[in-house]
């Protein structure tokens, strides 16, 4: 349903004496404003929307008249030929003059045969049927209009009810209905599509309206299936036209709008496009750059819109863009009314699967010979030329112009001027707000948006002058990119840090720069790349198969692998991001994989099934075994000696399960059964060791237990693990649902410590951050992700959190992405997008975040191949992948776990440290000044000791004692509750003393408690 109501604002600052009618004179005019209304029924009607497709849109439209009134709430008199009193009323020097006949309707529907000839590419034909008859309905013309303000289209309903039983009856016979495809009724009086504000007039008018077969349904009930015997399924109600009589103070004064605007917009939305204003509160968001916009549907008048935006011809079928691949590229646009037939005249650059932006190149006079217009007067045709825009033919003064408008030779004179217009598209927001009609509300996050090149995103805003009145964006020649532009911020340059920016619509960095923009031409240049200095997109690739998860990366001989599951098999994916079809193997869950012997090893495994596939750098063999087991698990490899791997997987039955590979003979055999957990299902597997000296645990539901009968069991639900071998003693980190951390060895509870406990830990990781140092957890929480060492302590700079506090998801992963050795941290959010953060400072590394597309199926994963790479697999199934070029080798946590499955990180003893026994400048607490909650005491300690707090206020009174065993080579928190504790000034005596050389220190420091 199409119901456009538009606010008009007309400053006068002159008018004709009382009691004289005239038209409006440049003088008196400002810029008009609209605004549309309220579209609740889209419904697309195409059949065919291929570039190919052709379409006929047969119109059969009537006249309807009202009963005579004297209704001062609405314009004329509920007859044809009402509108106008005095000289108007005979002038042919005015927009849409007398009669309002039949003839005279042809010639508007002659405009939009002409319009939609020249925009579709000659695709779509509007052919009509306007009967002589006038049909003369029973009521006033009051009441077929909504109520003011209301949304119920009802009466409007009623109206059309009305008129086509009279049409059946009446015209039995002269007509086959079945025969046409859109239904139109033109009713005497104008729109109630302006509002005039201290007019008296149009609040009993009838809105211009498409009513789908959907707003029928709406009105009438889902059994309704059209009128006449369901040979009419929709119809426009629009009215004579748009032009009326104004009193004020000064006399009358004629506005001129035309219907042109109003019947092609209606068309429009027959064939399916939805309305592009924001339709909540009727503000314009794409100004006159496209056409389902108020601003575009009254420019000029209403004489003449200007050409859909791209986006809306690619909806209907009538173009297609050329895709720019991830590179770099000089990109030569050819303007549509100048391009030859092998011309490019619109690109697309994806930055998702369901986001991209679209760039054309715009030109409102590509033949360089003004406005040729073409009207209709007296049954006469005759033709305008208007070389530029100037006092009486401008997008808001039309005073130049007469008759009815049939043709205008570029329709894109109505754009606000010429340059290169890029356009940001995201499909998911069009997908899910199109049936609402809703699809650019939200001016944070369009559908269809233009990219205002002057770097004020201003469409649709409204602003107050001077005088008090409200004028509303609709878009000017600032808004395009051209080297010549004058506008304040711009810099001839659209990028992740230019305003306006390429980031996608989550905020991640597209790595999209778009430069170097020529002027303004019919064929204009620019450049266009992915990357900067530090990081470049090398694969952006839609996967033929769906619902990919697990991705799993590994590089052999200079080529990538990419690894992923479907639930059934995973599959393999080649660098360039296809699926190598015939290869992969059966599996339920994520693949691992590892190089041993020179070879690629993957295996997966669905219920009693295990699966290989090997490569060895110049064909892959794939075979499976079948077994007498349930598997539960991911599978987890370790290499083994020469050709041999060895894998573990557990079982719904509590097992776990030892196989050894033998990858020259193509053999597996089952070497060892270990049964933990007594018919409980194993969830997850972490694998250690050496053939001879292997070490398994493994997690159930609550439990963790290991190969040796140790077993520990958690009072809540045990959501991931990871391993630590510290030379052959093994410690298994749980995270217990919801920020519990629990270190076990030989199924004893070391230690237990929290995250920071606003919310729900989701998973971790392991790393360290020297390479001989104590291991550091890494985790992702819902806002924040964080760094603690083995004792809870927090680490310096964390947690950290995004820009836009999004919520963190899957395992983090780590590597050196900016190259200075020290290990950066990899999060996603649930929104796709993937940042890089500093390990030596906590801050976002450059370039970052990265746009993803739709949210991940899980954590990237990370490889290098002759530099560092980022790869990840979006629900869309689109596989992205990133170049670092300042990263190294340096991967730690190359995923949601190893690419082998296997959470594992080697410590090799205590580090070897610079630091004395307890370093005083690194004993301290935070936050300081303290104003709720708890205060931690931090310090460092260099052997495994004993640290004793005493807190005593000024009067030197004893307020708190704490007793901790501190952990050597870490530092360690020591957490303070003030939540009882007065405002004041406070004294912490910390003092330390070595479990085994006898060290010791003290340090006194001073915490202000300010409540």
């Amino acid at each position: 349903m199409k119901y456009i109501r538009f606010l008009l604002i007309v400053l006068i600052f002159a008018g004709p004496a009382p009691g004289q009618i005239s038209k409006s004179t440049p003088e008196a005019d400002r810029p008009l404003v609209f605004s549309g209304k309220l579209n609740p029924y889209p419904e697309r009607l195409l059949k065919d929307n291929s570039p190919d497709a052709d379409q006929t849109v047969k119109i059969f439209a009537v006249m309807v008249e009202f009963q005579e009134d004297s209704d001062a709430l609405t314009f004329g008199n509920g007859k044809f030929g009402s509108l106008y009193t005095g000289d108007n009323a005979t002038s042919k020097e005015i927009i849409d003059p007398l009669p309002h006949d039949a003839e005279y309707f042809r010639q508007h529907l002659k405009f939009a045969q002409n319009y939609f000839n020249e925009v579709s590419y000659g695709k779509v034909d509007i052919t009509w049927e306007v009967p002589d008859r006038i049909f003369t309905v029973s009521e006033l013309m009051r009441e077929y209009s909504p109520d003011p303000g209301s949304d119920d289209l009802t009466p409007v309903g009623t109206l059309a009810q009305e008129v086509w039983q009279m049409v059946e009856s009446e015209l039995s016979g002269s007509y086959n209905l079945s025969d046409y495809d859109l239904f139109t009724i033109f009713h005497a009086g104008a729109g109630r599509d302006v509002s005039l504000p201290g007019s008296f007039g149009n609040e009993r008018d009838i809105p211009s309206v498409y009513l789908s077969l959907k707003a029928l349904k709406s009105m009438f009930g889902d059994g309704f299936n059209g009128f006449v015997s369901g040979a009419i399924q929709n119809t426009m109600i629009l009215p004579c036209t748009e032009s009326r009589e104004l009193s004020s103070v000064a006399g009358k004064t004629l506005l001129e709008l035309s219907i042109n605007g109003l019947i092609v917009s209606s068309i429009g939305s027959y064939l399916g496009l939805p309305d592009l204003f924001n339709t909540k509160t009727g503000l314009s968001t794409i100004g006159r750059f496209g056409l389902m916009d108020g601003q575009a549907i009254f420019t000029y008048g209403g004489l003449f819109p200007p050409e859909p935006s791209p986006w809306e011809k690619m909806y209907l079928g009538w173009i297609e863009p050329y895709t720019i691949d991830p590179g770099d590229y000089l990109i030569s646009l050819s303007a549509v009314e100048a391009a030859a037939p092998s011309d490019t005249t619109l690109i697309k650059v994806p930055i998702s699967a369901t986001e991209y932006y679209l760039i054309e190149n715009r030109a409102r006079d590509t033949q360089n010979d003004g406005a040729n217009i073409t009207y209709m007067l007296d049954g006469t045709e005759y033709s305008m030329n208007l070389t530029e825009d100037t006092t009486g033919f401008r997008s808001y003064d039309i005073d130049t112009l007469k008759g009815v408008i049939t043709d205008v030779d570029e329709f894109d004179w109505a754009v606000p001027g010429s340059g290169i217009v890029i356009w940001h598209i995201d499909e998911r927001v069009i997908a899910e707000n199109i049936d609402s009609n809703t699809v650019n509300n939200d001016k944070d996050r369009k559908g269809i948006d233009v990219e205002e090149a002057d770097g004020i995103q201003d469409i649709g805003e409204e602003f107050v002058t001077i005088f008090g009145d409200v004028i509303i964006g609709e878009g000017d020649e600032e808004d395009l990119w051209y080297s010549s532009n004058g506008a304040e911020l711009y810099t001839n340059r659209f990028a992740y840090d230019t305003k306006p920016d390429s980031r996608s619509n989550s905020g991640g960095n597209s790595q999209i720069t778009i430069e170097n923009f020529s002027d303004i031409s019919n064929k204009m240049t620019f450049s266009l790349s992915f990357g900067d200095e530090n990081i470049r997109l090398a694969t952006q690739k839609k996967l033929s198969d769906k619902d990919l998860f697990g991705l799993n990366s590994i590089s052999l001989g200079g080529r990538t692998f990419h690894f992923g599951c479907n639930g059934s098999r995973f599959f393999v994916i080649d660098e360039d991001g296809s699926i190598i079809p015939g290869e992969g193997g059966v599996s339920a869950f994520r693949p691992a994989s590892l190089i041993q012997d020179g070879r690629l090893i993957v295996s997966g495994a669905k219920e009693n099934t295990l699966s290989f596939y090997i490569f060895d750098g110049t064909a892959h063999t794939s075979f499976e075994k079948i077994t007498a087991h349930s598997f539960s698990s991911s599978p987890v490899m370790i290499a083994g000696a020469g050709s041999k791997a060895y894998i573990a997987l557990g079982t719904s039955d509590g097992k776990v399960l030892l196989y050894e590979l033998d990858a020259d003979n193509n053999d597996v055999s089952l070497i060892n059964t270990y049964d933990i957990f007594n018919q409980t299902e194993v969830k997850t597997i972490v694998l250690s060791g050496s053939p001879g000296s292997i070490f398994a645990g493994a997690v159930s539901e609550n439990s963790y237990g290991d190969i040796s009968g140790n077993m520990y069991n958690s009072d809540g639900k045990i959501t991931d693990v990871a391993l630590i071998d510290r030379n052959g003693t093994y410690q298994a980190l749980i995270l217990v649902e919801p920020y519990n951390f629990v270190l076990i060895e030989d199924g004893q509870k070391v230690r237990e410590f929290t995250a920071n406990p606003i919310d729900t830990v989701k998973s971790f990781s392991i790393i360290k951050f020297e390479p001989d140092g104590e291991p550091y957890i890494i985790y992702s929480a819902a806002s924040h992700s964080g760094v603690l060492n083995m004792s809870g302590a927090v680490g310096d700079n964390f947690p950290f959190v995004s820009d836009e506090s999004e919520n963190f998801s899957y395992s983090p992963a780590s590597a050196d992405v900016d190259g200075d050795a020290i290990p950066d941290l990899i999060f996603t959010t649930e929104n796709g997008k993937i940042y890089a953060v500093s390990g030596d400072d906590g801050n976002n590394l450059s370039g970052f975040p990265v746009a993803g597309g739709n949210a991940l199926t899980g954590a990237p994963s990370i490889h290098y191949d002759n530099g560092l790479y980022i790869t990840a697999l979006d629900q869309d199934s689109v596989l992205y992948s990133w170049e670092i070029k300042t990263g190294s080798d340096n991967i730690q946590w190359s995923g949601s776990e190893p690419f082998d499955n296997n959470p594992l990180v080697d410590v090799t003893g205590v580090p070897s440290s610079d630091k004395s026994y307890f370093p005083e400048e690194e004993a301290y607490n935070w936050p300081n000044p303290v104003y709720e909650g708890e205060t931690y005491i931090r310090f460092y300690v260099a052997e495994d000791s004993k640290a004793v707090v005493h807190i005593f206020d000024l009067a030197g009174d004893l307020v708190a004692e704490m007793n901790v065993n501190a952990l050597g080579g870490i530092n360690n928190e020591i957490a303070w509750d003030i939540n009882e504790i007065q405002s004041g000034v406070y004294f912490a005596h910390l003092e330390v003393t070595g479990a085994l050389s006898g060290n010791s220190g003290y340090k006194i420091i001073k915490i202000a408690v300010v409540k």
